[in-house]
C-alpha cells in the first residue's frame, strides 16, 4: 500500500510540474521578432475626404533584451514615434506598447479568455472578425469601444473607437507574421 501512495505522489508531482512548466512556456509566447512588420489602416467613417490613415509599425532588435519600434502614421493621423520595448511589448516604464489608435498592441494570448480583465479592458467575446479569430475586448472607460485581438498571437488586429462624433475603425491590413 505504501508503494502505491509513493508512486501516486510521484505521478502527481510529475503531472503538476508538466502543467506548471507548460503554463510558463505558453505564457512567455511572444510574436515579437526582429523585422516584424505590421500595417494598419484607420478609416474615419462618415467623412468623404481625407478619411484614411496608415500606420506602419516596424520592429528591430536593439540588443539581447530590447527592440526598437518605429511607428509611422500618415493621413489624418500624421505622426511618428519611436519606442524601446522588451519581448513582452513593455517600454522602460513597464507600460505596454499602445495600439495604432487606442488600447495596447499586444496581450499575452493566455489572458484572452472571456470575462478576464486585462490592460485593454474586459474580454467579452470570442468571434470571427474581418477574417480573424479574435477575442473582443471592451474598453471599460469608453462605451462602445472595442479592441480585437488575434487569439493565437495576441496581436491587436483591429480597434473600433466610438468616442468621437465620427466612428474610427482600425484594421490590420498587412503583416509578415502568420495570424489565423
Amino acid at each position: 500500500m505504501k508503494k502505491n501512495k509513493y508512486g501516486l505522489s510521484i505521478l502527481l508531482s510529475v503531472i503538476l510540474g508538466l502543467i506548471v512548466s507548460g503554463w510558463v512556456v505558453y505564457k512567455s509566447a511572444s510574436p515579437l521578432k526582429d523585422g516584424l512588420y505590421l500595417r494598419y489602416e484607420t478609416t474615419l467613417l462618415g467623412v468623404q475626404e481625407n478619411n484614411i490613415a496608415i500606420h506602419e509599425i516596424r520592429f528591430r532588435k536593439k540588443n539581447k533584451k530590447y527592440y526598437q519600434v518605429k511607428v509611422q502614421s500618415s493621413g489624418f493621423l500624421d505622426n511618428e514615434q519611436t519606442y524601446t520595448i522588451d519581448r513582452y511589448f513593455n517600454n522602460e516604464n513597464n507600460m505596454l506598447l499602445p495600439g495604432p489608435t487606442a488600447a495596447v498592441l499586444w496581450i499575452e494570448p493566455y489572458l484572452l479568455w472571456i470575462g478576464n480583465n486585462i490592460a485593454a479592458g474586459e474580454v467579452i467575446n470570442h468571434s470571427n472578425w474581418k477574417g480573424y479569430s479574435v477575442a473582443v475586448v471592451q474598453d471599460p472607460a469608453l462605451n462602445n469601444c472595442y479592441g480585437f485581438y488575434d487569439r493565437k498571437t495576441g496581436l491587436q488586429v483591429g480597434y473600433m473607437n466610438c468616442f468621437t462624433s465620427q466612428k474610427i475603425l482600425t484594421i490590420l491590413k498587412e503583416k509578415n507574421i502568420q495570424i489565423l
